[in-house]
């Protein structure tokens, strides 16, 4: 079974590392889960409830008693609540950060080609018409020449670099800036907003992931190819930005300055909010600006909400099987002692208790069962899904309350319900029999 789990975690993942990390983690979960009946089963037989009601003292102890199913119930409970809570954060996580910043207000059309001297006229075009501009910039097109001083050409023939080639080749759309966007935030660095045309090198920012897939950093010198004019710069600061937002986010952005004469064209994002007023922006930009494009993404952004449904609707689908599976795991659990349950109560009544104490101390016992491993399940789901977020999907990692509440609540309530609809008929037997 553990070569199995290994070779279908290896086989469904890109990495080894990530195969490996995945069948380890749910290796150590089990681990933790077996350590943690163990420690339950150790407690139960030294700590006595002094003062308790007899139900719940027997309950507690029937935690250690002969052929108890603690270490089954635990094991069985906690690692399929750890495997569905972990699904559920992921999916939070991962949805949260698809829809992120995808309100009533965010941009839906995009105008690109203006011309600088057409920039003023297309945005009071767009105000006249009832429509916000949400945001604009210049793009300069632009090729990397150099890196600290190493021609691109060198560094694509060295394997040794290790920066793709995709990186090298592009062609960059960057801008210049005084200000940074909403959609950025300094990480490193500092932030230069304008200097004299004629400054060499020029500062600039670069996007954390570029600068990270360049192998370049803060200090270091870039040369670039800007339509034939050579151009130095060096990395003043680094920034984030969130790429899922609907507007210009840039790899690399110059102070104003040294670029406000080169060769631009002007992008802007506006929002509309019905086909009808779209095509009419559409229609008047082509007849007053005909090489502007205006183009209308509130199918793309429809599309992409259809998908997230079915993303959604599929993981809900697997989590439903993943608690039908983990239900009969806990049934035929509770029944393979059932026998035994049946001796019990015998016994139970021969010394004087009803059959209505009977079923309250296996109520006892399952709530504790259940409580305890509802609690380990959660924490190794926590655990689980931050190093998924931080590790494997490299997003931010912050769990919604809901969810782990309700897993404590439901797994424990699960536990007494099954076990008392298990238990049934256990204190019919007579002694005799």
């Amino acid at each position: 079974l553990g070569l199995f789990i290994v070779g279908c975690a290896l086989g469904h993942t890109r990495r080894w590392q990530d195969g490996l990390g995945f069948a380890g983690g749910l290796f150590v979960a089990f681990a933790v889960l077996v350590l943690v009946a163990q420690g339950m089963i150790w407690a139960a037989r030294r700590v006595r409830l002094a003062g308790w009601p007899f139900v719940i003292r027997q309950g507690w102890a029937s935690v250690h008693r002969p052929n108890n199913r603690t270490l089954l119930l635990v094991v069985a409970l906690g690692l399929g609540t750890f495997l569905l809570l972990t699904l559920q954060l992921t999916q939070s996580t991962l949805l949260r950060q698809l829809v992120a910043g995808q309100d009533g207000n965010q941009a839906n059309a995009i105008l690109f080609g203006i011309q600088p001297d057409q920039r003023e006229g297309v945005a009071a075009l767009v105000r006249a018409n009832g429509m916000p501009v949400l945001d604009e910039a210049p793009i300069v097109t632009m090729r990397l020449r150099t890196i600290r001083g190493r021609p691109v050409e060198d560094l694509l023939t060295d394997k040794a670099a290790k920066v793709p080639g995709w990186a090298l080749r592009r062609e960059f759309r960057s801008t210049f800036s005084e200000r940074l966007r909403d959609s950025e935030k300094l990480k490193a660095g500092t932030w230069v907003s304008k200097v004299e045309p004629d400054v060499e090198p020029v500062p600039v920012s670069m996007e954390e992931g570029i600068a990270k897939e360049l192998g370049v950093g803060l200090g270091d010198e870039m040369a670039w190819d800007i339509q034939g004019v050579p151009m130095r710069t060096i990395v003043a600061s680094v920034r984030v930005v969130d790429w899922r937002r609907v507007q210009p986010n840039f790899f690399v952005v110059f102070p104003s300055g040294p670029l406000d004469e080169a060769p631009a064209f002007h992008v802007l994002v506006t929002r509309v909010e019905s086909p009808e007023q779209s095509a009419k922006l559409q229609r008047l930009v082509v007849d007053q600006y005909a090489n502007v494009s205006a183009v209308d993404i509130t199918l793309v952004l429809q599309t992409l909400d259809q998908v997230l449904g079915k993303i959604g609707f599929v993981i809900r689908f697997m989590a439903l099987f993943t608690v039908a599976t983990g239900l009969l795991v806990l049934v035929t659990t509770i029944l393979s002692g059932r026998w035994q349950r049946v001796r019990e109560s015998i016994l139970l009544r021969v010394l004087g208790a009803t059959r209505r104490q009977v079923m309250r101390i296996l109520l006892v016992e399952y709530a504790v069962l259940g409580l305890l491993a509802a609690l380990t399940g959660v924490g190794l789901a926590l655990v689980g899904s931050a190093a998924l977020a931080w590790f494997v999907f490299d997003v931010p990692f912050s769990p919604p309350l809901g969810p782990v509440g309700w897993a404590v609540v439901l797994v424990t309530g699960t536990t007494m319900l099954t076990g008392w609809v298990a238990g049934r008929g256990v204190t019919t037997h007579p002694p005799l029999e």
